[in-house]
């Protein structure tokens, strides 16, 4: 920050250095936001390839309950699912004009076999409201047009989508949909002991931790990682370095040197049978 600030020259007018970095740091808020928009607008677009094992384990008789949990911002699961007419919940409630309003409870629906954890939110999540925000899923393409079933105008607090990025998302989990969300996680991880991982960089230190504590906590905790070279990631943790050759040789951490979208449950299955049916 420093150096920008010198370099900044004349686009700072504060008289101090505080004062200029404090300037410094009201000129990369709407740049921030302008990047995540481009993000989110890329991010929109439909490419449903590669996900085939998410649907063999979503119809497979030995798994009780699937839970999908991603910190990607992409809409690609939920396209997938739907388009295949897997039945899921997502933390939002049914239709109510141009959005589905968050609701937690939905959760805890009998018929909640497939359920969907986004922690790090999503492009077609938005805040409305004027004095206290709400969540919802946009449904439409014009946020500006919004409107509840009654008909009454929804009034956007940003005009961005709602998630996570940069250094401070630890932070954000305290707050709003995403402490309600990272709570289901950590009970998530309270019962089930078999988990499936493919994409996850290993770069979220306060998800590492939750991860290091549940491996702690049964013997039986197990992650079967889909990766062509996971030595690459296991060096972006050392939390989960420093443990990595014991989690493999005690068979709690099991490296499929295969992705996502080339293998099939039928390989995965001698891993999962051994679990409590909840993924």
């Amino acid at each position: 920050m420093e150096y920008i600030e010198r370099r900044a020259h004349g686009l700072l007018s504060g008289r101090s250095t505080k004062a200029r970095i404090s300037d410094l740091a009201t000129l990369g808020e709407p740049a921030c936001a302008f990047i995540e928009s481009v993000v989110a607008e890329t991010l929109r677009q439909k490419y449903l390839a590669g996900f085939d094992l998410i649907l063999e384990l979503a119809g497979s008789p030995h798994i009780e309950q699937l839970n999908i949990v991603t910190l990607n911002h992409d809409t690609l699961a939920e396209q997938f699912l739907a388009a295949n007419g897997v039945g899921f919940v997502d933390g939002f409630g049914e239709r109510d004009g141009d959005v589905r309003w968050s609701d937690d409870r939905v959760y805890d629906a009998p018929s909640a076999r497939v359920r969907l954890f986004k922690l790090h939110g999503s492009v077609n999540w938005y805040s409305f409201g004027d004095s206290a925000s709400r969540t919802a899923i946009l449904l439409g393409a014009n946020l500006a047009a919004a409107k509840d079933g009654k008909g009454h105008q929804l009034e956007p607090m940003f005009r961005r989508p709602s998630f996570l990025s940069g250094i401070n998302k630890a932070t954000a989990y305290q707050r709003g949909i995403y402490a309600d969300i990272h709570f289901r996680f950590y009970d998530l991880l309270r019962s089930c002991d078999h988990m499936v991982m493919s994409g996850y960089g290993w770069g979220d230190t306060v998800i590492n931790f939750q991860l290091d504590t549940w491996l702690d906590r049964r013997r039986r905790n197990t992650i079967i990682l889909l990766h062509e070279k996971p030595e690459q990631i296991v060096e972006r943790s050392l939390i989960m370095a420093s443990a990595y050759d014991g989690r493999v040789r005690s068979r709690q951490l099991i490296c499929i040197k295969r992705w996502l979208c080339d293998i099939s449950l039928r390989e995965l299955e001698p891993h999962l049978l051994s679990g409590t049916g909840r993924v």
